[in-house]
């Protein structure tokens, strides 16, 4: 095992973990335009990043990102988060990438609540980026995979979610509509720990059905009714999290202080931007509407994605729905942190 320290800052131009193999360096990932990088580009970036933690070139897919997590790599696979583990969305159908070709980042940080830190690439916009990511690892747009595990770093993960309290055992193949038992009965007590307030009788019917699929709507995971590793991690996750908040003191105490809002590193605008604009102003933007739960990528322009986001939120404020963040949007966006 290594020690592993974080990446969260670019890597130099001259890093030859990122420098295509053509023109001196070790990458063998597509080359971008004339330049003698791989990136930006979610693929060369992780394969590189796997390959400077590794020491050595990594068995790694080429291919599109969304082909990474069902590749013959020999590398373990699992739906927890690990140390310098590639995480893998697909795109639409995997395989065809004219409705995408999904995206690849490599876990920095993970938090004691289950939230992770990625660092990424993207692939003709951000030669580098970092995100955070809550359970279960939903984008918008993009479906969860899974993590491919780096073979020399320690797991230093948080632990798997407990059912904490649930009296029926975890199933361990994956159920749908029809299948019956205890397994059954663990899901619908977690899906009533999320409000769907089913009868707890082990049968897998049209009602439970619909739970599931409401659930994993709202987790952004694969909505098709059939609760495999990924919903059952996300249901565990959301137990998890609600059994570890905070419960009120019963004695009178002073009014607490609430906590300090999380700061924009950007500079807010001052005119009106809209789709087709670009900078530090719409990467502002961008900011702010990922803190209501966008999952944007801060790159600074202000595309079709960002232009949608803008909208649903003006819609849900009650604002001109216009796509054009002025005065108005800004304070709304300010207000919602």
């Amino acid at each position: 095992m290594i020690a592993f320290t974080p990446r969260l800052a670019e890597p130099s131009p001259s890093d030859l973990n990122w420098i295509h193999s053509s023109k001196g360096g070790n990458n063998d990932c597509i080359r971008i335009g004339s330049s003698n990088s791989v990136l930006p580009n979610c693929v060369g970036y992780a394969w590189g990043r796997f390959m400077e933690l590794l020491g050595s070139k990594p068995r790694l897919s080429k291919g599109n990102a969304e082909d990474w997590y069902r590749a013959g790599d020999g590398y373990a696979r699992g739906s927890s988060p690990k140390l310098g583990a590639v995480i893998c969305w697909a795109k639409g159908r995997v395989g065809d990438s004219s409705d995408g070709a999904g995206h690849v980042a490599v876990v920095e940080k993970i938090n004691a609540n289950g939230s992770i830190v990625t660092s990424n690439s993207g692939y003709s916009g951000t030669r580098f980026y970092v995100r955070d990511l809550s359970p279960p690892y939903g984008m918008s747009g993009y479906t969860f995979q899974g993590f491919i595990y780096h073979p020399l770093v320690d797991s230093g993960t948080s632990p798997v979610p407990s059912s904490t309290g649930c009296p029926y055992a975890e199933p361990s193949a994956a159920l749908k509509q029809g299948n019956s038992g205890e397994g059954v009965r663990w899901i619908q007590w977690h899906l009533n720990k999320n409000g769907a307030g089913l009868t707890i009788d082990g049968s897998f019917g049209p009602a439970t059905n619909t739970a599931v699929r409401n659930f994993q709507r709202n987790y952004e995971l694969t909505i098709d009714g059939i609760v495999g590793p990924a919903t059952r991690y996300a249901l565990k996750a959301a137990v998890a999290v609600s059994a570890t908040s905070p419960t009120p003191a019963p004695t009178p105490t002073p009014t607490p202080t609430p906590a300090p809002k999380p700061v924009c590193p950007y500079s807010e605008p001052t005119a009106a931007l809209k789709q087709g604009s670009s900078g530090n102003g719409v990467r502002w933007i961008q900011w702010h509407l990922n803190q209501t739960g966008a999952g944007l990528t801060i790159d600074g322009s202000f595309g079709p994605a960002t232009n949608t986001a803008v909208r649903n939120f003006q819609s849900r404020k009650g604002l001109a729905v216009d796509g054009s963040v002025g005065p108005a949007t800004r304070a709304a966006l300010k207000s919602a942190i």
